[in-house]
């Protein structure tokens, strides 16, 4: 074998060397990234359930409470009622979207004017 074909076999081994240690360098990161997203995935899940464990306690004393309750969005619609509000006002929300009469619906407070040249 000439020094030329030496040569080339050589760096065809060098080139095919980097090849396969780039390659396994990429499988490396990939197992990494792959193993990083399951952990997050199941950290994720495992925040999910505390705080579905978590509303379902607030709803439980919210619905158990004698004093009534009526959350209202900014349009005037009930978003929330619990069963003491109901019992209490005599009158039962339908949805809790439903539109609610004038007079369960919050004062709307007028905002503060600012003095002229005063800055908030």
């Amino acid at each position: 074998m000439t020094t030329l074909a030496w040569t080339a076999a050589v760096v065809g081994l060098v080139v095919a060397g980097a090849l396969a240690v780039a390659l396994f360098m990429e499988r490396r990161r990939h197992r990494e990234a792959v193993r990083r997203s399951e952990a997050a995935a199941v950290a994720g899940a495992a925040r999910a359930a505390d705080l579905a464990g978590r509303v379902a306690s607030r709803e439980a004393i919210l619905a158990t409470m004698a004093d009534g309750i009526v959350l209202f969005a900014p349009d005037g619609r009930a978003v929330y009622v619990n069963p003491a509000s109901r019992e209490l006002l005599g009158r039962r929300f339908a949805t809790a979207g439903e539109v609610t009469p004038e007079i369960l619906r919050p004062a709307q407070q007028p905002r503060p004017r600012r003095a002229a040249g005063s800055r908030a």
